[in-house]
């Protein structure tokens, strides 16, 4: 999912459309995926990924003010409490790209 930020967008902001559109989608596509309401998006953080590294942003940071090396990483909406799952979810999407270019 791609999304559209401005240098005044907050994490959160980030956080609760993310959240929003995989709802949308979840009901579009008539799945039986979770629904997250309104209280539950306070469940959700945006983190940034580096290598092996993840940081959590505060609901306030704006992500375009990210800093080297940070602003050369990915961003991720994740659980609070999937203390690790953006960065599991990072590793397997870098062995795939390792792999692809390996093939070329």
């Amino acid at each position: 999912l791609k999304v559209y930020v401005t240098p005044r967008t907050t994490a959160r902001e980030v956080v609760n459309v993310v959240v929003r559109q995989l709802n949308m989608a979840v009901i579009l596509k008539g799945k039986k995926g979770p629904i997250y309401n309104r209280d539950m998006l306070k469940n959700f953080c945006l983190v940034a990924i580096i290598g092996a590294r993840e940081r959590c942003l505060r609901d306030d940071f704006k992500p375009l003010l990210l800093q080297n090396p940070w602003k050369l990483g990915r961003l991720y909406v994740r659980r609070k409490h999937d203390v690790l799952a953006a960065l599991d979810h990072s590793s397997k999407l870098d062995r795939i790209e390792a792999n692809r270019i390996d093939r070329i």
